[in-house]
């Protein structure tokens, strides 16, 4: 059975684009204590996966949603959950 062409882009942005570590089947994540990653639009089909790659890779996650999708990112591992129609992104960097 292939992969899903929608789990694969969230993986080659996390781990290919953004070098985030790897883990192997039964390892403990080991990223530095603290370390955020933002994923915008975690609740598309592509950020599901990636909110879920990043928690289980040890990040704390933080994406943007619509009000109706923040319990459903909590449960797919998103530690903070902004409301996409209130938040300005203009402050930060981007990559």
């Amino acid at each position: 059975m292939p992969l899903s062409d929608r789990l694969n882009t969230a993986f080659q942005a996390l781990y290919s684009h953004l070098t985030l570590h790897l883990i192997q089947p039964g390892a403990i994540p080991t990223p530095e204590e603290g370390t955020w990653i933002f994923i915008y639009g975690g609740s598309t089909s592509v950020g599901q996966y990636a909110v879920q790659l990043a928690k289980l890779s040890g990040y704390k996650v933080a994406t943007v949603a619509s009000p109706k999708n923040h319990q459903f990112l909590v449960t797919l591992g998103a530690d903070l959950v902004f409301d996409v129609c209130t938040i300005s992104l203009r402050p930060f960097q981007l990559v």
